[in-house]
């Protein structure tokens, strides 16, 4: 994991905000007792930034310890954006082995926004080499409404505002936020990260 030196060194008053605190939350998702943190990342198929900080996640994600578990949110951060994530959880409908990576790459493959069922058609139909002209019965499925407002309910819940963003949850303590607002950079998002769980796994220890 990424390191940061002493995780109180971004503690100071006197520093610049580099997360936002949540009063605590319980895990989103079911886990293992073994399981410490919960990661929740929040993308959105159209988000550039996302396609940039991905690389650095995909790293980042292959070094986490057995005791974080990672989640990919997708979330909307305007009313538009929401046919992308319909898009997604239709293509996982029709393909459940399609992961959050495959279909991110299929997106920057296709390489316009998805803002519209005519888009949202037009990236499944090329994804999957449907027959143009069609809009895959997928995308209206109650299913995938149900998963996106629930996604949308998962990212009100904790503050979030755009993408990419990461939530870390620990099974005890706060709750933290962490994005583009308060870091600059990429591998600064993902230090911060690593910086929390380093604190409360020593808190929690002690």
């Amino acid at each position: 994991m990424c390191a940061l030196g002493s995780p109180l060194a971004f503690a100071s008053s006197e520093s610049p905000k580099l997360f936002e605190k949540i009063d605590n939350k319980s895990f989103v998702f079911k886990e293992e007792k073994t399981v410490k943190f919960e990661v929740l990342y929040f993308f959105n198929l159209n988000c550039l930034s996302c396609k940039n900080f991905e690389p650095y996640l995909k790293d980042w994600k292959s070094d986490l310890p057995s005791d974080v578990s990672f989640h990919s949110v997708p979330y909307s951060p305007s009313g538009s954006w929401q046919w992308a994530n319909l898009a997604f959880f239709a293509a996982k409908l029709i393909d459940p082995s399609m992961t959050q990576e495959t279909l991110s790459l299929a997106a920057k493959k296709y390489n316009k926004a998805i803002v519209n069922i005519d888009s949202a058609s037009l990236f499944l139909t090329t994804t999957f080499h449907i027959k143009s002209g069609i809009i895959p019965p997928e995308i209206y499925s109650k299913n995938v409404i149900d998963l996106n407002e629930y996604g949308s309910e998962i990212g009100s819940k904790f503050g979030v505002i755009g993408t990419p963003s990461i939530v870390l949850i620990p099974r005890n303590g706060a709750t933290y936020r962490i994005s583009p607002e308060f870091v600059k950079t990429y591998k600064g998002i993902l230090n911060i990260t690593d910086a929390l769980i380093a604190f409360n796994s020593k808190r929690t220890n002690e």
